[in-house]
């Protein structure tokens, strides 16, 4: 992926091989500390198993309030905090 998407106006003028590699540092730098990417490559959910890194998750069968159809925390069912008058 390019983040910069002017390359070819910053290396047209000026010292050319000082900017193609402040470029090329930049770009490095960008895709490091790109949240998306670094997300897609370090988490994983393959079945009931969520795979951080090293470390490995049993994530269980779903909440018995989502098999219900309500929201997960949705207290309106018992008079909660979620309930509306009438």
């Amino acid at each position: 992926m390019t983040y910069i998407k002017n390359r070819n106006q910053l290396l047209s003028h000026g010292r050319t091989a000082l900017r193609q590699k402040a470029l090329e540092i930049i770009e490095y730098a960008l895709a490091q500390a790109d949240p998306y990417r670094a997300t897609r490559t370090r988490v994983h959910l393959n079945g009931d198993l969520l795979t951080v890194d090293e470390a490995v998750f049993e994530t269980g069968p779903p909440a018995p309030d989502l098999c219900h159809g309500r929201r997960q925390g949705d207290l309106s069912h018992r008079g909660g905090p979620g309930r509306h008058p009438g």
